[in-house]
């Protein structure tokens, strides 16, 4: 059910409709080229959003909240994006709407655009099919197979730590590292 609403204000943009008018009056163009959007609605990761509605199939709207950078990137190419789309800013300002820095393509053109401006952590991602990140062991053989027939007084006295993690300790060692003998 919810609100009525005036039709009139809605502009269609692909398949959703949104107040392009509220969009326009809330940018503020900037020095460097940028078109800040200066609304106050906000993203989890700091993005600027706007309400739109979305058609369902029995006449009814389902309201919405749109990303304003995905929404620049549809005024663009004026269509639908898809989800395997991704949109980018050339300028890495997450605040700009202009059409002019907006690049919409596949994670590939994402990931060239954030090495293009430096923000790009080769440390983040994980290589190709490598599901856990390797660890290095931190104890021998040796202090593996005494730690399990240690009570865990002896566990806490030898590594400096509570009871509680040192029982935990001699568990995990009984119980995960099953290849040692």
């Amino acid at each position: 059910m919810g609100r009525p609403f005036d039709s009139n204000q809605y502009t269609r943009v692909g398949s959703i409709l949104v107040r392009l008018d509220l969009f326009e009056q809330l940018q503020e163009p900037q020095e460097s080229g940028c078109i800040n959007y200066m609304g106050n609605s906000r993203h989890a990761q700091g993005y600027r959003m706007i309400g739109a509605l979305k058609p369902r199939l029995d006449g009814t709207f389902q309201r919405m909240m749109l990303t304003v950078h995905r929404l620049a990137g549809m005024i663009k190419m004026e269509r639908d994006l898809t989800n395997k789309e991704a949109v980018v800013r050339s300028c890495s300002n997450p605040l700009c709407v202009n059409p002019d820095h907006i690049i919409v393509g596949d994670l590939t053109d994402r990931n060239r655009v954030m090495m293009a401006n430096g923000r790009h952590n080769p440390h983040r991602s994980r290589p190709h099919g490598l599901k856990y990140r390797r660890t290095v062991a931190r104890y021998t053989d040796e202090e593996i197979r005494w730690i399990r027939s240690a009570t865990t007084d002896e566990i806490a006295q030898r590594y400096s730590i509570p009871k509680t993690r040192a029982s935990t300790m001699r568990w995990e060692f009984r119980k995960r590292y099953t290849w040692i003998k």
